[in-house]
């Protein structure tokens, strides 16, 4: 028994050692080819060659110039180089498991034809699986424990689909120099899962994906990432993703059909690669860090919990509702504001709509006064009419607002109205009169012009404290319309230095004053108010009516002065 045993060994090892080295021969790989492509052929899977078969003891088997034909006998799959270890199919039960895939030089070439329902490659699957798919039998299973892919390409054309002029256009697209290395793939009919460790490729829009990695399921369903690292030449995201949908059509609809669930990590975000999938967005080239709970379509998109950074120094915080995106300009904004901070220069760099013509935003030269701004409250509307309501803190000061603000594009007027309250503002440098000082004031306010300096105000209410001169004046009062020059309406003041009422129009716009009030002064300090230079001259009262123009040595009109006291020390 045992010499039987020892003569059966020996002849195994002969016989696996005679079959290495006959499988290295180059005749018998090449045999070994054609009576593989005689077998498929002959189980009806249209035209398969093989250029050159490998077969090693340990490192499975390798297939060298490998070509797959669709039913309409065109190339379907190509490649260079298909490596298998340890691959079993199970043609009863519509398995493929492979233990190891090493796939090089590929190229897949997916077709749906004019007038064609269903496309190339799932043509040559019914075709594969038989009647028995026909029946309605199994799916068929593909299952691979590891795969590396290099130097791939794919395309897929619908010949029942116009070409987009820009962006991804999922009915035609051109994928080349792709790389995809990972493990546990899975695909069941047109559902595909995977843990993809590297993925890397460029498409024919222009997009690059320099790295991709994650927990991945594909499905006409949706698309959904754990773990996502995506990092392309403008951007660097972390994230879980949820892109939901009924059917790949979805996806020609992206902005408004696909669903979006996205759980983002601290991510840079570039709009002109959001811009490939939204090509609303062309020309856009507006860079974001990121992170927040994001739901809905992009057209609808809702966000929780959410932090944005952006230029030098403008950051958000706090819950957004984008209603119209990707057209910013017709986009409704609903802000709950935990914290808003920018300024001019970050402000003037966002693009508007048409972004490909390069346009900013544009914004009065005289917010550059107010430096650094920072905002906590409500948002509501767009961004040339909202409504805002809440504390904001400026470099000139702080103020409470419940406000709307609206912009005429065309004209470019802007108008605002509201409760407008602060402890402390120094209106001087916004308006651009040096005379003015810190005001603290309660007013409701509506006002409109094309810049601030030469804006029209209607004021009620009260201001507490107006510095002018550098001499703060307390206990105004005011009804009126205020312009830079101008004031028209009925003014209160009760203050040490200066109590006075006036009713009327004062306008110091022209060359000649035009004045129609009355005004009772029971009480000015010419010195205190700095209006008089000396310190002995002193205190003043009297009324007044005045009608018409007045000039320095001449008076067109009338002018009553009553009851008139000087005090000097």
């Amino acid at each position: 028994m045992l010499r039987w045993l020892t003569w059966l060994l020996l002849l195994l090892i002969v016989f696996a050692v005679t079959s290495v080295l006959l499988l290295r021969l180059a005749t018998v790989q090449t045999w070994l080819a054609h009576r593989l492509s005689a077998y498929l052929a002959d189980r009806g899977l249209a035209c398969m060659t093989v250029g050159e078969v490998e077969v090693t003891l340990f490192d499975g088997v390798r297939l060298n110039e490998v070509m797959l034909c669709d039913m309409r006998g065109d190339t379907l799959i190509a490649a260079r180089s298909l490596k298998l270890v340890r691959w079993r199919v199970d043609l009863e039960r519509h398995r493929v498991h492979v233990h190891e895939l090493e796939l090089d030089g590929a190229r897949w070439y997916l077709a749906q034809a004019l007038g064609d329902s269903t496309s190339n490659f799932t043509q040559w699957i019914a075709s594969f699986g038989g009647s028995d798919t026909a029946a309605g039998g199994s799916p068929w299973v593909i299952q691979w424990d590891r795969f590396k892919i290099h130097d791939f390409a794919f395309t897929h054309h619908d010949a029942n689909e116009p070409v987009l002029p820009f962006g991804v256009d999922f009915d035609h697209i051109e994928v080349r120099d792709a790389v995809v290395e990972g493990h546990d793939l899975l695909v069941i009919e047109d559902s595909i899962s995977a843990v993809l460790e590297e993925v890397r490729f460029r498409e024919r829009s222009g997009l690059v994906c320099e790295h991709f990695s994650g927990d991945a399921i594909v499905s006409p369903h949706g698309i959904l990432v754990d773990g996502l690292r995506l990092r392309t030449p403008g951007s660097d995201v972390r994230a879980d993703v949820r892109l939901l949908s009924t059917s790949w059509d979805d996806h020609s609809d992206f902005l408004q059909k696909v669903r979006l669930k996205v759980e983002l990590d601290s991510s840079k975000v570039r709009f002109s690669d959001i811009a490939f999938f939204a090509s609303e967005l062309e020309g856009m080239d507006l860079e974001v860090m990121a992170k927040g709970e994001f739901r809905g379509p992009i057209a609808e998109l809702k966000g929780r919990k959410v932090s944005l950074w952006y230029g030098d120094r403008t950051r958000f915080e706090g819950a957004v509702e984008l209603s119209g995106l990707p057209e910013l300009a017709n986009t409704f904004i609903v802000l709950d504001v935990e914290q808003l901070r920018t300024d001019l220069a970050d402000l003037r760099t966002l693009p508007t709509a048409p972004f490909t013509e390069g346009g900013r935003l544009e914004l009065p030269e005289e917010l550059a006064a107010l430096g650094t701004m920072s905002f906590r409250g409500n948002f509501t509307g767009f961004f040339t009419s909202f409504t805002a309501y809440g504390s904001a803190s400026t470099a000139i000061g702080a103020l409470s607002t419940d406000m709307s603000y609206e912009r005429d594009t065309v004209s470019r007027i802007f108008a605002f109205h509201g409760a407008l309250a602060s402890e402390g503002f120094d209106l001087g440098p916004l308006i651009g009169d040096a005379t003015l000082g810190t005001m603290a004031c309660d007013l409701k306010v509506n006002a409109r012009g094309r810049n601030f300096a030469g804006m029209q105000a209607d004021l009620e209410g009260m201001v507490p404290l107006l510095t002018l001169n550098g001499q703060a004046v307390s206990g105004i009062t005011v009804n009126g319309r205020l312009q830079r020059d101008l004031f028209n309406g009925h003014l209160e003041c009760d203050d040490p230095y200066l109590q006075l009422t006036f009713d009327g129009l004062a306008d110091l716009r022209g060359r000649w004053p035009k004045v129609d009030f009355t005004a009772a002064v029971r009480h000015a300090d010419l010195f205190g108010l700095r209006v008089l230079p000396k310190q002995h001259l002193g205190e003043v009262s009297f009324s007044i009516d005045a009608r018409g123009e007045l000039a320095p040595d001449s008076l067109k009109g009338t002018l009553s002065v009553k009851d008139l006291t000087y005090c000097d020390d």
